[in-house]
């Protein structure tokens, strides 16, 4: 063991490491834990030493280490787990250790370390399995050129850890001949980048339940279509924040509609990862997520001509990959499904009470309330708010636009307005053919300049 006058300063790579289940390790062999013990402390102290390693604490099981560069401490750990897999253990007590590293600058006070690199390194160990290593981002970055042979470095992507504020970027050290597939990481979950919305979805609980039984049986690519205004991206958004839980490595949102190429479309997915940007375009990018868990909610495909291509090529090179879409018109990419998004549910013409029963006249009041507060639905009222949402075919943009303009008009006057301004727009169509996607748009439009 090191003295502590030998304690590396500056920038230290920190190694925490216990035995996966002592406890009951220790009381299925009774007496025979204590060789079992001095065995493991030997393996790991030898692969400490060897590798500059100073031994600053070790209680019961566990060791806290630290070394001079993340090259030392990669290798170690990589060591380590070698000796502690070709060892002679007693009959069913198999001994597996778990490991975390971390660089950073901790400070050195009466003889040891303090800060939160500290901390960050326990927790990588505490989120580890017996029998994996895990190193941090910056010990990943440190050491990524000097692996030893036979030792690559697997992203797991970001994870919130325990007392840690921000998430953190974890790797996995893969060494050939020892277990390289473990379940979930022990962390608090994956990081995600879900935006947030501003207001409830109303009147979807139906699409949302099917699709996230979809992805549940396995779906691997689900493409939500329909006009603009219609909820796509809503919808999606909502479907994944359901499925955070079952995807370990994160759920990514990936806003697109300002790309137009395929190697910005890379680059948009990489960024939304957090992936340095020599990583941003393939096929560097694939080594970062060919082993994630992970969902991609891609939004705005439409204007992409070979969106069906990067879709594909994701799906292939990363296998436990999951992508919810949304587009106007399907990818057309095996194993695709398709799932249109039309306008909310409408009340039946000639319908006399007042109801919110109806999804898109629940939308109108609920929004009319944000700009309009005691705003109600009364038997005087119903049948213009009915209409306003049947005019608009139910689609969701379209109400809410017309809603935000309950503050200055009540629902007659809007009405009026819009069977006004609707008229005057099919005046302008009048012996032209129009699709229900191009009179959706209009509609839109039309809402938008009441």
């Amino acid at each position: 063991m090191g003295c502590m006058a030998e304690l590396p300063s500056g920038t230290v790579t920190l190694l925490f490491s216990d035995i996966e289940g002592s406890t009951s390790l220790l009381a299925r062999l009774g007496s025979a834990y204590e060789d079992v013990l001095m065995a493991q402390r030997e393996i790991l102290r030898t692969a400490w030493t060897s590798h500059e390693g100073t031994e600053l604490g070790t209680e019961g099981d566990s060791f806290f280490v630290a070394f001079p560069t993340a090259q030392a401490a990669v290798h170690a750990a990589a060591a380590a787990q070698q000796s502690l897999a070709k060892h002679a253990w007693p009959e069913g007590a198999p001994t597996r250790v778990r490991m975390g590293i971390h660089t950073g600058s901790p400070r050195l006070v009466d003889g040891g370390y303090v800060g939160m690199d500290v901390h960050r390194a326990a927790r990588v160990a505490a989120a580890a399995h017996g029998g994996q290593v895990l190193v941090s981002a910056a010990t990943a970055e440190l050491a990524r050129d000097m692996l030893p042979d036979g030792v690559r470095l697997r992203d797991l992507g970001r994870h919130r850890l325990k007392d840690i504020p921000s998430p953190v970027h974890v790797f996995q050290l893969a060494v050939d001949g020892l277990q390289v597939e473990f379940p979930a990481l022990k962390s608090l979950g994956a990081a995600s980048s879900l935006p947030v919305p501003a207001t409830p979805l109303v009147g979807r609980s139906p699409d949302i339940a099917a699709l996230t039984d979809l992805f549940e049986r396995g779906a691997r690519l689900v493409t939500l279509t329909g006009p603009g205004g219609s909820g796509k991206t809503r919808l999606a958004v909502e479907v994944a924040q359901r499925l955070v839980a079952s995807f370990p490595d994160g759920v990514y949102f990936t806003p697109l509609a300002a790309a137009t190429t395929p190697d910005e479309m890379w680059i948009s997915i990489a960024e939304r990862l957090d992936l340095p940007p020599d990583a941003r375009t393939r096929p560097e990018f694939f080594a970062h997520v060919e082993h994630r868990r992970a969902l991609f909610v891609l939004d705005n495909l439409e204007q992409l001509a070979a969106a069906d291509l990067v879709v594909a090529e994701l799906l292939a090179v990363a296998p436990e990959t999951r992508i919810l879409a949304t587009s106007r018109r399907p990818l057309h990419v095996a194993g695709e499904y398709e799932r249109p998004v039309s306008g909310l549910e409408l009340p039946p013409p000639g319908d006399v009470e007042p109801s919110e029963a109806f999804a898109a006249v629940e939308l109108f009041v609920e929004r009319a309330r944000r700009v309009r507060p005691g705003f109600a639905l009364t038997r005087e009222n119903h049948a213009d708010v009915a209409e306003i949402c049947r005019r608009l075919d139910g689609l969701p943009l379209a109400i809410e636009l017309a809603a935000s303009r309950a503050k200055i008009l009540n629902p007659r006057a809007l009405l009026s307005r819009i069977e006004s301004v609707l008229d005057l727009a099919a005046a302008d169509k009048q012996g032209r053919a129009a699709s229900n996607t191009a009179r959706h748009h209009r509609l839109v439009r039309r809402a938008a300049d009441l």
